[in-house]
């Protein structure tokens, strides 16, 4: 059966079903887009959940400030879209400070690492942190309520702050920016972003904490260290380094100073100073009270810390160290042991302001060192006390042990003496007498003999200071020195290279202080250290003579490079007849020197090691006013016959005067002993009296003094083997005319009893 066509009952049908189908069609595509935007809100969750919780993970993973805030950062650009971010963290005052920044462009970064942000002066900020609410900035360039200057630093084009929060306190914040481009992000970035800011609060607050319970850990540490290293450490210098070591390991010392105070002179010793991480060597240096606040700390007793250097300064009414203007942030602290301020010790930096902590921190360590600094100063006064000490035991025992010496050197003196006399004394008249030729030579061999025999009791003399009575004059030890040098320089020049040798002998040094002495004595000390030192260098060398002043008088060192001394040898190089150098060396040398420098009211001592050279060093007192010796006159002849009494108890001594007065026509009465001699006087007519000094019974200085008291007029002369150790005071109050030094020659005795007649006639 063919299909019917429809008809207006099915047509309404259809149409209906049309209907329902094009409803069912919508239906399903409203569906469609509502699972779609279902799944993107569902996906846009799971993100956002997703970067919470890689947030959550990060900031619950550690505690370390850096690496938590580079991940939150990381998420807040990746959240927003931004260019850049960084977070900002509170100081104790509520200032922002940089702390780390995520894709910061480098012409930007200075300026931000420097840029602190005062909340209460940015509305903006101000009013997010009121909120506690994330804020946006879309026109950044524009926006009169974001701080000032933030856009100069970092021009950009729009910003989001969002402020983090512990404990309903501000503990930092999250500053993202678009360079270039308007500010991209939603309501659901911003929350976002504020929820990540709640997480880093509580995640910044953990950290603070357990920073501070790092710091404080760490200083505890170093306070123990310090105390475990300073507790028995006498050494100043150990303890020093000590101080700096712990407090670079709790606070940044790129310029710290450590300053130890002298209280007598007011000034303070740099003994350690770092500038700008570097570690200065030229130390220690001294500063005057009045510069640098250092000297201000000393002054108050007490810290001192400040933003403001120069300011500070100007307040404090010190003058300001140059190069420490640059660093505005200062922290100084007392070494204070007991009532006492030891020194001071200073931190300085040019951004970082130093905290209370820091102060009270510096001041347990400055307490700690300073009980250690002064039982290291009380150790090093004992020590100097005890050397000093020990120095004065050995140069006691020395001068003592030399003293004897000496007075065992002058006794032997005088007895050679003595027996010298009556050689040169029998040489010389037999010199008169023979005409034999081989026997003249034979006279004068043993004239000249004696005479070197008497030489060398005259250096014997030198070193036991019996040569006392020649008055002292004002002398230039620069031109001694330079004299000698001159004198000598044909042994230590010419003669040197002709063997092939070569010597440098300098001076050092400048004028110094006049000294009272001898000229002559002190050119014999400064040659025979020249000597001693080319003898030191024979294959040549270099010697130096360096002048000081010294408090109070001259010192002058001579330093050679010559083979130096075993300890053993220094300690007895002045003694006399003490030589290394064999049958050729006298050992009176060295021994003369000593024996010099000490009548000179100095002192001589040698440093020495062997192959280093040896330093000899000569201190010698300023000069006071001294008579200078009036020129002597030409000693008269006897004018006409005359008596003389010899008194001594040499009978050979006697008998050589005896006859070289009376060759002169003088008649000659000896006695032996002075209560003779007195008897003599009494009874004879005697115009001079010539006496020995040393006699048993009664001495010359009695002798003498009888005389004067009696014959006031009578000349009274003494002659001794001691040689010229009396003192002129003395022989003018025992009315002692002249003095003849045994071994004596015959014109010197003939002359000294001319001068006296002369003089009394004269009177």
């Amino acid at each position: 059966m063919p299909p019917q066509p429809p008809g207006p009952s099915d047509r309404d049908d259809l149409a209906g079903l049309r209907a329902r189908v094009r409803r069912l069609e919508r239906d399903v595509a409203r569906v469609r887009r509502e699972k779609a935007e279902l799944a993107r809100q569902t996906a846009e969750k799971l993100d956002g959940m997703e970067r919470l919780l890689s947030v959550s993970r990060a900031l619950s993973s550690t505690i370390e400030l850096k690496p938590l805030l580079r991940t939150l950062l990381r998420q807040v650009t990746r959240t927003t879209g931004a260019d850049s971010a960084g977070v900002w963290l509170a100081d104790a005052a509520g200032q922002l400070e940089p702390f780390a920044g995520y894709h910061v462009p480098p012409v930007a970064l200075a300026g931000l690492r420097e840029f602190r942000i005062d909340p209460a002066r940015s509305p903006l900020y101000a009013d997010a942190i009121a909120r506690h609410a994330v804020v946006t900035a879309p026109d950044a360039p524009r926006d009169p309520g974001l701080p000032a200057g933030f856009v100069a630093v970092a021009p950009h084009q729009g910003q989001l702050f969002a402020p983090i929060i512990a404990n309903e306190r501000l503990v930092g914040a999250i500053i993202v920016v678009w360079w270039e481009r308007e500010l991209t992000c939603g309501q659901r970035e911003l929350a976002l972003v504020d929820a990540m800011a709640a997480q880093a609060g509580i995640a910044l607050e953990h950290a603070r904490l357990f920073e501070d319970d790092r710091r404080k850990l760490a200083e505890l540490s170093a306070l123990h260290e310090l105390s475990r290293v300073v507790t028995g450490q006498l050494d100043t210098a150990q303890l020093v380094e000590a101080v700096h070591r712990e407090v670079a390991r709790v606070l940044d010392v790129r310029n710290l100073a450590i300053f130890l105070y002298d209280s007598d002179r007011r000034e303070l010793e740099i003994v350690l100073r770092e500038w700008d991480g570097a570690r200065e060597r030229d130390l220690p240096r001294r500063r005057a009270l009045g510069v640098g606040l250092a000297t201000a700390v000393v002054t108050r007793r007490a810290s001192l810390r400040t933003a403001d250097y120069a300011a500070e300064c100007a307040r404090e009414g010190v003058v300001p160290v140059p190069e420490a203007l640059a660093l505005p942030h200062w922290l100084g602290v007392p070494i204070i042991a007991g009532e006492g301020v030891l020194g001071v010790l200073t931190l300085a930096d040019a951004a970082r302001p130093f905290t209370e902590a820091d102060e009270r921190l510096l001041s347990n360590i400055a307490s700690l060192a300073a009980l250690a600094l002064r039982s290291a100063r009380l150790y090093e006064e004992r020590s100097a006390t005890y050397r000093e000490l020990t120095l004065a035991q050995d140069r006691l025992v020395r001068t003592e042990k030399l003293r004897a010496l000496g007075e065992m050197a002058a006794g032997v003196a005088h007895d050679f003496n003595n027996l010298l006399a009556v050689i040169v004394g029998r040489a010389e008249l037999l010199l008169r007498r023979v005409q034999a030729p081989e026997t003249t030579r034979g006279l004068e061999t043993i004239h000249q003999a004696a005479l070197d025999g008497a030489q060398t009791v005259r250096r014997i003399q030198e070193f036991t200071r019996t040569r006392r009575t020649r008055p002292f004059r004002r002398v230039d030890l620069l031109d001694i020195v330079r004299e000698v040098v001159e004198m000598t320089r044909p042994r230590w020049k010419d003669e040197a290279q002709s063997r092939g040798v070569a010597y440098e002998v300098e001076i050092e040094g400048d004028v110094v202080p006049w000294v009272a002495g001898r000229p002559e004595e002190l050119r014999e000390v400064f040659t025979n250290l020249l000597t001693n030192a080319l003898e030191a260098m024979p294959a040549g060398g270099r010697l130096v003579f360096t002048l000081q002043a010294e408090r109070g008088g001259a010192v002058v060192t001579a330093r050679d490079t010559g083979i130096g001394m075993a300890p053993e040898t220094a300690r007895r190089v002045f003694e006399p007849f003490f030589t290394t150098k064999g049958p050729q060396g006298s050992g009176l040398g060295l021994a003369v020197v000593w024996g010099i420098v000490t009548r000179h009211g100095g002192t001589v001592e040698v440093e020495s090691r062997p192959g280093e050279g040896s330093v000899f060093t000569v201190r010698l007192p300023e000069s006071r006013p001294v008579s200078e010796p009036a020129s002597g006159s030409v000693p008269a002849r006897p004018t006409r016959p005359a008596r003389v009494l010899v008194v001594d108890d040499e009978v050979g001594v006697r008998a050589v005067l005896r006859e070289v007065l009376g060759s002169e026509g003088y008649t000659v009465i000896d006695a032996p002993d002075g209560p003779s001699g007195l008897a003599l006087c009494e009874t004879e007519a005697i115009d001079v009296v010539l006496s020995d000094v040393s006699m048993p019974g009664m001495s010359g200085w009695e002798m003498a003094e009888a005389c004067h008291a009696r014959f006031p007029h009578l000349p009274v002369g003494l002659i001794t083997g001691w040689g010229d150790r009396l003192d002129a005071v003395q022989l003018a109050r025992h009315g002692v005319r002249f003095v003849v030094a045994k071994p004596f020659e015959a014109a010197e005795v003939l002359h000294r009893v001319g001068d006296a007649l002369a003089a009394g006639e004269g009177s």
